[in-house]
C-alpha cells in the first residue's frame, strides 16, 4: 500500500537514444513537479507555526514561575521568533500561490494545445485560513513583545527587586 506522502515517480523523458520528447510529456512532468512543490509549501506553512508555538510554550512555561529579567528576555526573543515565523509563513504562502497560478496556466495549455480536460484545482482564497494564521502569528508576537516590556518595566521599577513573585498569566 503506497504512503500518502510518497511522491509519484517521474516519468522518463528520454526513453531511448534519438527519441523525441513529446510536448505532452514535458507539460505533464512540469505539472507534476509544480503540484509537488505546491503541496510541499502547503505542508510547511502549517507545520512551521505549530512547531514554533509548541517550542515557545515549553520555553515560556519553564521561565514563567516569577517575573524576572530572564522572563522579559525570553518573551522578547519569543516575539522576534514569532515575527520571523510569520514572515517565513508569508513567503511560503506566496510561493504556494505562485505554484497555483502556474498550475492554472498549464491546465489552460492542456485544454488549448493538447485537447485534454484536466480537473482544475480550486484556488486559495485571499482571506482564508492561511491569511488568518498569519494575522494570529503577528498579533501573538505583538502581545509577547508587550508582555516583555511590561515584565522588564516591573523588574526595573526604580531599582526595585530583581524579580517579582507574581505569575505571568
Amino acid at each position: 500500500m503506497a504512503d500518502e506522502d510518497e511522491q509519484p515517480k517521474p516519468r522518463k523523458l528520454h526513453p531511448g537514444a534519438g527519441a523525441k520528447i513529446a510536448t505532452e510529456d514535458l507539460l505533464i512532468e512540469q505539472y507534476r513537479i509544480l503540484e509537488s512543490r505546491r503541496n510541499y509549501f502547503g505542508r510547511l506553512f502549517w507545520q512551521l507555526p505549530a512547531f514554533i508555538v509548541t517550542i515557545l510554550t515549553l520555553v515560556i512555561s519553564r521561565v514563567a514561575e516569577k517575573r524576572s529579567i530572564e522572563l522579559a528576555i525570553v518573551l522578547f526573543m519569543s516575539a522576534l521568533l514569532l515575527f520571523l515565523a510569520a514572515w517565513i509563513a508569508y513567503r511560503l504562502l506566496k510561493s504556494q500561490e505562485e505554484c497555483e497560478l502556474l498550475l492554472g496556466k498549464l491546465e489552460e495549455r492542456f485544454r488549448r494545445e493538447l485537447n485534454l480536460k484536466p480537473m482544475s484545482l480550486p484556488y486559495s482564497h485571499k482571506i482564508g485560513a492561511r491569511f488568518w494564521t498569519l494575522i494570529c502569528l503577528v498579533v501573538f508576537a505583538i502581545m509577547l513583545a508587550g508582555f516583555a516590556v511590561e515584565v522588564f518595566v516591573e523588574t526595573h521599577n526604580g531599582g526595585g527587586p530583581a524579580s517579582v513573585e507574581r505569575p505571568l498569566f
